[in-house]
């Protein structure tokens, strides 16, 4: 009866653009694990986006077919791009609100997100991606400033990951390392809030990648030390 909940929520708000479903991840041994959705009766489309961001909601919902006209799904990457639209969408709703209709997600430990490889850096791609469509939206500097931050830690991430998947092949990491250094240097480090560069691990410290590099490895390899990673 999922999705006849959602349609329930659009019949009877006719202001609502966006209807986030209750999601139980299903993994590959069968264990089963709720996604938790914060408590909410209705959000403004700027909310939705906003908590998208860190994705205290997630992007399991149903929209109307104005917004996929209007933004159909980002394709501009191979992986990670879906994740723009959800975004869009969420921006561009006058209302969201949740529907209790439930809907299973599978985990494949063999899917793209889950393999290590190249693709996973695409999310550096699609990163660029939305911050150049939310620019062409003429959104405000808050909404520029919050998702420069974002963009400051998915680097940040995808390093974690390369450091993690230490078996990649030579060309994989050395295109990996590479990507991230032209990422690096765009991001504009003036927008970033002081919990996102003063500590271990976040430090841009420009102009030096080399020194950047050395903090990674660094930060990484305590982490693992202290079994956090």
């Amino acid at each position: 009866d999922a999705l006849r909940q959602a349609v329930d929520v659009f019949s009877r708000h006719a202001h609502t653009d966006c209807v986030l479903f209750d999601v139980v991840q299903w993994f590959d041994d069968h264990h089963q694990q709720r996604i938790p959705l914060p408590q909410f009766e209705v959000m403004s489309g700027y909310e939705a986006f906003s908590e998208s961001l860190s994705w205290a909601i997630h992007g399991v919902y149903m929209a109307r077919r104005a917004l996929y006209d209007r933004y159909p799904y980002d394709d501009s990457c191979r992986a990670y791009s879906d994740d723009n639209t959800t975004r869009l969408h969420y921006y561009i709703s006058r209302e969201v609100r949740p529907c209790g209709g439930l809907y299973y997600y599978r985990q494949h430990e063999a899917s793209v997100t889950h393999k290590a490889g190249l693709r996973h850096f695409d999310y550096l791609r699609a990163n660029e991606s939305m911050r150049r469509q939310l620019i062409d939206l003429a959104v405000g500097d808050d909404v520029l400033r919050r998702y420069e931050n974002q963009r400051w830690l998915v680097l940040v991430d995808c390093w974690r990951f390369y450091f993690i998947h230490q078996h990649m092949t030579p060309h994989d990491r050395r295109a990996a390392r590479a990507e991230m250094k032209r990422v690096w240097k765009t991001i504009d480090t003036t927008t970033l809030e002081p919990r996102n560069k003063w500590k271990l691990g976040y430090m841009p410290l420009r102009p030096s990648w080399r020194l950047f590099c050395l903090q990674e490895e660094l930060y990484f390899t305590l982490k693992r030390w202290l079994r956090r990673l």
